[in-house]
């Protein structure tokens, strides 16, 4: 999708100011960082309302520390909900980006590119100002959710939904695994996955498997792999089977209090908050999450030696 966002200025070029041309680089690098360069045919209309939900949690671009971010931090960042109300960019802006959508994909891909038939932009409108960011599944829902995904074939997309389940992992980061992420502890014999790389220091961590989920076959499914468990120009798909799953089982598209929406993003977030209703310690969550800010220069991870702490993490389904 990357070289028909780029043309897309060009080809207007004439009627679009220095500003506007500016702006659409800005929501270029932002489109790509939510939804990756896939096929531009596989973006839909829920997708690009997740974008705008986003847009909305963003910082602006001029304040420090956002302005020594690349656009990846700063996504991550929106979507965790970690951008104090100051710094967050107007509301306008919002509406902004959704005219750009409309231009791009009524205007230049259905109209002109005849790229869809029906272009996802119909019916999309601006996020209420006041609606939150990402919301949490409770347990029950956390059960139906994983029965759902245990029932499964054995396929790729089946052990995504499994690991964030019992990890919290960003889908970036679970479509990196490939069989050489896969660890085991020389003292503990645990398995865990190293996280190579990631889009911040605190990212590159590893972790631990829980033992139910090595129960259920991981460890020797990743090790039968030939490549990663999910390309990456293919992350788009896991965020629309996570929607289509939710409306199967009948679960709502918000909290119940009708806020926070409720999508992959949730998982992590889920994960997150039942394990600190547990007392675990919140800067060991912290780092085995990878959240940024948790991470010293000298507190520099290495292959094993924090993995004992983190299995009173890993183990215990947060569902349960």
């Amino acid at each position: 999708m990357s070289h028909l966002l780029s043309e897309f200025p060009i080809q207007f070029k004439k009627n679009l100011t220095e500003k506007i041309i500016k702006d659409y680089d800005r929501y270029l690098d932002f489109t790509l960082a939510m939804l990756g360069d896939i096929e531009a045919h596989k973006v839909t209309k829920q997708s690009l309302r997740e974008c705008l939900e986003v847009y909305q949690q963003m910082p602006v671009g001029n304040k420090s520390p956002y302005n020594r971010m690349s656009m990846v931090e700063k996504v991550n960042l929106a979507k965790a909900g970690k951008i104090p109300e100051q710094y967050l960019v107007k509301a306008k802006t919002v509406g902004e980006l959704l005219k750009f959508y409309q231009g791009f994909f009524s205007a230049f891909l259905t109209d002109n590119r005849d790229v869809f038939d029906v272009s996802p932009t119909q019916g999309l409108k601006k996020p209420e100002d006041d609606s939150l960011s990402w919301g949490a599944y409770t347990k029950a829902q956390g059960r139906q959710i994983y029965e759902y995904w245990l029932a499964q074939p054995d396929r790729p997309i089946r052990w995504v939904f499994l690991l964030v389940l019992f990890t919290g992992m960003r889908r970036s980061e679970i479509a990196n695994v490939s069989c050489h992420s896969l660890k085991q502890d020389g003292d503990t014999g645990r398995y865990y996955l190293w996280i190579e790389e990631g889009k911040t220091a605190a990212a590159t961590r590893p972790i631990t498997i829980a033992k139910e989920l090595e129960a259920l076959g991981f460890v020797k499914y990743l090790r039968s792999l030939d490549g990663v468990l999910y390309p990456a120009e293919r992350l788009n798909d896991i965020t629309e089977t996570a929607n289509k799953v939710r409306q199967l089982l009948e679960i709502g598209e918000t909290e119940e209090n009708g806020k926070g929406r409720l999508v992959f993003h949730s998982f992590r977030h889920s994960f997150i908050t039942f394990k600190q209703a547990k007392k675990v310690e919140y800067q060991r969550l912290q780092r085995f999450v990878g959240h940024e800010g948790m991470r010293s220069i000298t507190d520099r991870y290495t292959h094993g030696h924090l993995i004992p702490d983190y299995s009173d993490i890993a183990d215990g389904a947060w569902w349960a």
